[in-house]
């Protein structure tokens, strides 16, 4: 005997990951073999994207302009891009967690985009910390913009006869190798390993059966930018831009600090927070950084006029430009504690992905879940950190 259909209010929480656990489990067994409601809960998550949807309607690439603006009220709320972090020795978020294949199919154009950006500020790096030196330029990133990139642009530059590496003069040279990543007792343990203070969830939805803390050794390595090369692929991307030629023949230093990884799990459930501080990037001196920040805005496809516009009227010695895919349907600006942060879903066969960013002064959080996790269990656990 089949079980009734369940109401538009029941799917409606079905779509916001609002049951309990055993009722999502029946609503799901109930979709897989009642096409009505299947029908139903498309009809309703249509109707949820054209109305309320922060990155447009489904079906269509959104406007890039209108995105932007959307956008722009953002600019000041810290948050770090942990993809990055894991390509230069941070934290590598995909490693426990599915939600990123839903970016992985862009990856292969930021990953050309991200070597542009290196040269036009470092714009893909975490914050950094300010140090003391009167022959280097130090950033200090606190404040974020986000920027919208349709996946016309981002398949514009996956496809530009370029070759990205030619951007470098050389391999990075590699001051310190960090060693392979290493499993401590505790909490305490962590924290002697990395030289700072660490922080731990204390609430969950459900206790978690196991644990593990893994730290990631530090890293630290210099760069050097090919001038000509750099100014050769804004040409052919017709950018209007000039890159700085206080980097030519310069190092950029980079420091990573130590990170640590720590896992919990039970049968519902996988959650993995990586906590680190923020890395410290040394910029020849002189740069012209709204030069740089137009450049990368340029790059990735925003309008001139808004590009400029914003170039002039932020500090650049501070300010972390973040690209995000503007049809993704799945990401929102979320409360955390007294700061601002950045969730994206997923929602899956097996339960709800779900990875949430944030920072607190010179530390950076990303919390991972993937399972049976609702939203608002994965930020009421961020919040319970101490």
């Amino acid at each position: 005997m089949n079980n009734p259909c369940w109401s538009d209010g029941q799917l409606r929480s079905y779509l916001d990951h609002e049951l309990s656990f055993g009722e999502y489990q029946e609503v799901a067994a109930h979709l897989k073999q009642c096409e009505a409601c299947q029908q139903r809960l498309n009809a309703l998550r249509e109707q949820a994207l054209t109305v309320g949807s922060l990155l447009g309607t489904a079906g269509a690439v959104p406007d890039s302009s209108m995105a932007f603006e959307r956008f722009q009220y953002t600019l000041h709320q810290p948050v770090a891009e942990p993809a990055d972090v894991a390509e230069s020795g941070g934290l590598g978020l995909h490693e426990r967690t599915t939600i990123m294949k839903q970016i992985r199919p862009y990856r292969s154009a930021l990953a050309g985009a991200a070597a542009v950006l290196l040269l036009v500020g470092l714009l893909f790096l975490p914050p950094v910390q300010a140090l003391a030196d009167q022959i280097l330029q130090i950033f200090r990133v606190q404040n974020v913009v986000f920027v919208p990139v349709s996946s016309d642009r981002l398949e514009e530059l996956e496809n530009l006869d370029f070759d990205a590496s030619t951007l470098f003069t050389s391999e990075p040279t590699m001051i310190h190798e960090p060693a392979e990543p290493y499993v401590v007792a505790d909490k305490g343990a962590a924290e002697n390993a990395v030289g700072y203070p660490l922080k731990q969830p204390t609430v969950f939805s459900t206790d978690p059966i196991t644990t593990e803390m893994i730290v990631k050794d530090r890293a630290e390595f210099t760069f050097q930018v090919d001038v000509d090369k750099a100014q050769e692929l804004l040409s052919l991307m017709e950018i209007d831009a000039q890159v700085p030629t206080e980097l030519r023949g310069q190092d950029i230093l980079v420091r990573v600090p130590a990170s640590v990884k720590m896992l919990y799990a039970n049968d519902e459930y996988t959650l993995t927070l990586f906590q680190g501080q923020s890395p410290d990037v040394q910029m020849p001196e002189g740069a012209n950084l709204q030069e740089m920040a137009r450049a990368a805005m340029l790059l990735l496809g925003v309008e001139p006029e808004q590009a400029a516009q914003l170039s002039q009227n932020m500090d650049w010695s501070s300010t972390l430009i973040v690209p995000f895919p503007s049809d993704i349907e799945s990401m929102r600006q979320v409360t955390v504690g007294d700061t601002q942060g950045l969730l994206i879903e997923e929602q899956t066969e097996s339960g709800h992905d779900l990875v949430l960013y944030w920072q607190d002064d010179a530390h950076f959080y990303v919390l991972a879940g993937s399972g049976f996790v609702r939203s608002a269990e994965l930020i009421t656990t961020a919040e319970s950190l101490q």
